[in-house]
């Protein structure tokens, strides 16, 4: 490799709260505004090829 390389990792909803209930069609919260699937993990590189 020739360049700089970096990882990357995020959390979404760290504690696993859940949304606030509204009332609605969506499943009881705002989907718009909450991510309903709850905790999160993702990770990542990236590497730089070339000169």
């Amino acid at each position: 490799m020739a360049g700089p390389s970096s990882c990357l990792r995020r959390v979404n909803n760290l504690l696993d709260r859940d949304p606030p209930a509204m009332p609605g069609p969506s499943g009881g919260t705002n989907q718009i505004l909450f991510d309903p699937v709850g905790r999160a993990f993702k990770v990542g590189a990236r590497f730089h090829f070339g000169s």
